[in-house]
Parts: C-alpha cells; structure tokens; sequence
C-alpha cells in the first residue's frame, strides 16, 4: 500500500522503527498477538477494497477465527464500523441510495460483510456469553492494581519509554485528521479518534493503537512533507546515512538482551 502511495521510503523505516520500539512491551508470547496480526490484516482488506463481493467472504471468516481466539475481535469489529461509517460519510450519493433502496454495490457488499460478521462472531462455544464474559472482566476492581490496565498517562506511565513513543504517535497523529480532510477520506480520521480515545483507557491498549494508526500516519507525514517540500530532505543522503546508523545501533543492541537494558525497559508484568 505504501509502495503503491509512492511514500518515501525513509519515512516509513523512521516510523517501523518507532513502531517496533513502542510494541516492544507487549511483544511477549501472549493471546494478543493473534489481534495484533488480525488489526493489521483488516486494516490491508480495507484498505484494498474496491466494491467487490470478496469483502463479505474474507471479513467474515477472519472475524470467525479472530474471535475463537482473542477478544480483540471486538475492537477489529470496532474499526470495521468505522470503515463503514467512513464510506458512508464520504459518500452522500450512497447515502441516499440507501435511503431510496437504490442499488449502491460497495456499499450494499460492506453491509452484507458487517452481517455476516456479526454472525460470525457469535459462532463459538458460548455464544453471546463469551463476549458478556468478557466484558464482564472489564469491570472487575481488582484491575487498578494491575499495572498493564492503568491509564498510560498517569505519572508513573510517562516515564515507561515505549509510553513516551505512543504520546509521540498520539500527538504526530493529529495530521491525520488535517490529512483525512483534505483527501476527503475520513477512515484514518475516525480511525485516529476512534482507537486514540479507546487507548487512553489503558496502557495494554496503546500498541492497539500504534498499529492502527501505522500506516495512516506514514501516509500524512509523507503528504504534509510533500506539501512543503521538505520531502527531498528526507530522501538525502544524510538522512539515509542517520537511518542506517540507527539500523546498525539497532542489530549491535539485539546482542546479548541490551536492548532491553540500553532503552531502561522493565520487563515485569502484572500485578
């Protein structure tokens, strides 16, 4: 998608690598990981879509999958609304076809997918008690002494570096809305909102939300770069020489759990 935007390439290795560095706390061998691949794989079918009928075949069998496995299926649903909601906003035509029962094929084939999806999710051992259940965990008090489910913006969270990386996406994020209004494309915008509020609740969220956000904020940096010509600074040897010194500190660091020890990441969870 990247390649096809003909964004440069530099900025998309500054902002992997800030991605990778602001994960790098949740990227242990746990559930989420299954809705980590799953946000991304949704948000490359949305992407792609264009009106075809595939959509409410391959939507509906990741959600399938994706909620016999994790409850982050619930907030993929959450941003397959959005798309949704997007579509329908950027396109009053639509709009109105809906209302007169007209045919609108990209529409119509995005509702039917919404539908089966709803089905699909519901396809599990307990039904609709898997996702009462669920919910049911979210309001247990217990939570505020666990340490993933307080707020990442309480003090002690602030000092936590990949915390410090979400703020940097939470704030660079805002040219995203300028972007989405100036394409008249609105899914990165409610995207942005959307999962940005969802976030603030919880520090297991915000690699939720840098993933989410990834792409969308690569594409607007590189349009508000190209709009004021500072993009051939970014593609100039210099930067290129600064990106591979990063790379390079990057491998030299991976040696022997340094990483960890050089960005102060404290490896302990829970309670």
């Amino acid at each position: 998608l990247l390649r096809k935007s003909d964004v440069s390439l530099s900025i998309s290795i500054i902002f992997s690598f800030l991605l990778i560095l602001g994960i790098l706390a949740r990227l242990a061998i746990r559930p989420q990981l299954i809705t980590y691949i799953f946000i991304i794989l949704l948000i490359y079918i949305l992407l792609n879509y264009e009106g075809k009928k595939n959509i409410y075949i391959y939507v509906p069998l990741m959600f399938l999958i994706w909620g016999n496995m994790h409850m982050g299926v619930i907030l993929g649903m959450s941003i397959f609304i959005l798309f949704i909601v997007a579509k329908i906003i950027g396109n009053k035509t639509a709009y109105r076809n809906i209302n007169k029962k007209e045919k609108n094929p990209e529409i119509k084939y995005l509702l039917i997918a919404f539908l089966f999806s709803i089905v699909a999710l519901l396809i599990n051992p307990n039904f609709l008690n898997t996702y009462i259940y669920a919910f049911s965990h979210t309001q247990m008090d217990m939570l505020e002494h666990i340490n993933e489910w307080k707020s990442p913006l309480r003090a002690e969270s602030l000092s936590y570096y990949y915390i410090k990386i979400y703020i940097f996406f939470l704030i660079t994020g805002l040219i995203i809305v300028f972007y989405s209004i100036k394409r008249k494309e609105y899914f990165p915008m409610l995207i942005y909102l959307g999962i940005g509020i969802y976030s603030l609740q919880s520090m297991r969220f915000v690699a939720d939300f840098m993933l989410a956000v990834f792409v969308f904020i690569i594409l607007a940096s590189d349009f508000f770069l190209n709009k004021f010509k500072f993009r051939k600074f970014i593609n100039s040897i210099a930067a290129k020489v600064i990106l591979s010194i990063l790379l390079i500190f990057t491998i030299i660091s991976s040696y022997n759990n340094s990483f960890y020890t050089n960005f102060l990441y404290n490896k302990s969870a829970g309670i």
